[in-house]
């Protein structure tokens, strides 16, 4: 049977921080709902960011991977380390070393866990952060086969979804309750960066070859790929604001936000033919996938 792909037009306002001299490195995005802000990882800090062309730092704060929010805390990567962060006054509260691993690249979380991929240990870590003084952590995936990068927890179906940085990369889950390690999908796509997920159990993944933003229903059929206003370059790890309906995309030196419901953003940087662009209905092209 042939797999199809959709293209859809995003039909509703975007706003890009194209700040060279702030994002050098912008890699991964996360809606602080507390605050009404973006934190976006970039290396020697971490940018906040109100997705209407207003940035600052994060306190003294640093991460160049993954980062997650679980209640008031900010979880940010750093190499084997996880700096744990206080939203109400931007301080460094704890910082939790995987020892065993080699680098930690994409972060995800339910309500007291965090999940970790390990880019060159090929392994998913789980840190339970119930107690943030006595964390336990454990390998929950020993060899992901592929070089795991992004990951996203699925509540719908209690599992954790991975995407890797390899070529024809299948998309992997670890179901939570049997430990049970299945392919969700197998694609044509290669160099998956960053997954996350919306607040209808709908998938988006960023991969670098081709360089696109790819959606998924819940059991990973009918793909369908996001079109969006600007040009695509490296996107990373992707950040899904379920409160605004509005997904983040960090390429390095400049972060996009597009939003899936009208939302108030910045447009002072669209020009009249982006405008038309993001007008035209969703058109029904199709190709082999």
């Amino acid at each position: 049977m042939k797999k199809f792909l959709l293209f859809t037009f995003i039909t509703t306002l975007f706003s890009l921080s194209a700040f060279s001299q702030v994002y050098t490195n912008a890699e991964s995005a996360e809606y602080d709902a507390i605050n009404g802000r973006w934190l976006v990882s970039n290396g020697s800090n971490i940018i906040a960011d109100d997705g209407q062309g207003n940035v600052s730092l994060f306190g003294n704060g640093s991460s160049n991977s993954g980062m997650e929010i679980i209640g008031n805390y900010l979880f940010a990567l750093q190499n084997k380390d996880i700096k744990v962060y206080d939203l109400n006054v931007d301080e460094e509260v704890a910082v939790i070393t995987v020892e065993t691993a080699g680098f930690l690249n994409g972060l995800a979380s339910d309500s007291t866990s965090l999940y970790a991929t390990d880019f060159s240990q090929k392994r998913v870590y789980k840190i339970d952060v119930s107690d943030l003084e006595n964390p336990d952590i454990s390998i929950i995936v020993p060899n992901t086969e592929d070089t795991p990068n992004g990951i996203v927890y699925d509540e719908i179906n209690n599992r954790v979804v991975w995407v890797s940085w390899s070529m024809n990369a299948p998309i992997r889950a670890i179901d939570l309750e049997t430990n049970e390690v299945s392919i969700l999908a197998e694609t044509e796509l290669s160099n998956y960066d960053g997954i996350d997920n919306n607040a209808n159990g709908d998938f988006y993944v960023s991969t670098w070859n081709p360089t696109q933003i790819t959606k998924f229903d819940n059991n990973f059929e009918n793909p369908e790929i996001i079109t969006v206003p600007f040009v695509l370059e490296m996107p990373a790890d992707l950040g899904y604001s379920k409160e605004l309906d509005t997904m983040a995309i960090p390429m390095f030196d400049t972060v996009a936000f597009v939003g899936f419901e009208p939302i108030i953003l910045d447009t002072m940087m669209m020009d009249t033919m982006m405008m038309d662009t993001m007008m035209m209905d969703t058109i029904d092209t199709f190709i082999p996938f």
